[in-house]
Order: C-alpha cells, then sequence, then structure tokens
C-alpha cells in the first residue's frame, strides 16, 4: 500500500465530504482540536470558515482531514417562509432542513442555533434563518440603496437562490 498520493487522487479526496480535525497549538496550554467542516474544488483552495473572535479564529492553525466513511453527503433544503416587506420589515425568513439525514437531521438544529459566526443582519432560530436585508446592507455601506427597494422577492430552485428586486423610480 503506498503511502503516497498524487495530486489527483490528493484533490479527489479533498473534494470529497469528510469531517476535518483542526489542531491549534497555543502557548501555555495543550492544542485545541476540534472538528470543522472545509470546502475544496480541485485545483482550488482548502477553505476553513471560522469566526474572526472565536479562539480557533485568534490562532495559527494546522489542519489534518481524515474521513470516516459513515458520514453521507449533507444536502441543505431552503425553503422561503416570508418575504422581506419594504421599508417596514425587511427581514427575509427561511427555514432549513437536512432532509437526507432523517433524524440526525433534526438533532442538528440546536447545533446550527449556536453558530456565532454570522454575517451582520443573519441570525438563527432554530430551523429558521432571519436576514434582515436592511440590516446587511447597511453593514455593507450600502444602508441608503434601502430608501429604493420597493420589493425583494426570493425563491430557490435545486442547488439555486434566486433573488428578484423591483426598484423605486
Amino acid at each position: 500500500m503506498a503511502l503516497t498520493m498524487t495530486k489527483l487522487e490528493r484533490e479527489a479526496f479533498l473534494a470529497g465530504v469528510h469531517v476535518g480535525i483542526i489542531s491549534i497549538a497555543e502557548e501555555g496550554r495543550g492544542p485545541l482540536t476540534v472538528p470543522i467542516w472545509y470546502a475544496y474544488e480541485p485545483g482550488g483552495e482548502l477553505r476553513v470558515i471560522t469566526g474572526r473572535n472565536s479562539r480557533k479564529g485568534r490562532l495559527l492553525a494546522h489542519v489534518t482531514l481524515r474521513g470516516p466513511k459513515f458520514i453521507p453527503p449533507v444536502t441543505v433544503g431552503i425553503n422561503v417562509e416570508e418575504q422581506p416587506r419594504f421599508p417596514d420589515a425587511p427581514v427575509l425568513v427561511l427555514r432549513w432542513s437536512l432532509p437526507k439525514l432523517g433524524f440526525l437531521g433534526n438533532m442538528a438544529a440546536p447545533f446550527v442555533s449556536q453558530l456565532t459566526s454570522l454575517p451582520p443582519g443573519v441570525r438563527i432560530e432554530g430551523e429558521r434563518v432571519l436576514v434582515d436585508v436592511a440590516e446587511m446592507l447597511r453593514a455593507r455601506g450600502l444602508g441608503e440603496t434601502v430608501r429604493y427597494v420597493r420589493r425583494l422577492d426570493v425563491g430557490t430552485r435545486v442547488g439555486q437562490i434566486l433573488v428578484r428586486f423591483e426598484l423605486r423610480t
């Protein structure tokens, strides 16, 4: 059995669904070692997303990937529950689910609601994601554009989120 992989084999492995283990050295303590999800497309960069203010976000990281075969690919279902209404209630309400994981997907809700590294204007309440469009735009220096939005419609298709704007003239 060879202990090395070709570039093609390595890229194929990294592009699969695996749980990574990130181990971060911290002076005066033992290493922080926690599971992480990552994203990779062949030929691209390996991306690990974590909050800047989290303990792991502040430390230099070394990543080791392990590939347990019992974890199925994860599909996230997104349904639009409520459209934003401008200017009074510019909040988009989405409901997420993990339909292919059955009861395991239901167990994820308490963990997902604990996510703290969300963009400004986004918060999670159980299986609902609330997106305050006005707050998101303000955080990006685009707060003045809200007064020009008459309507915003968000829809979904398999693998896509569709957004349609209607502006005031």
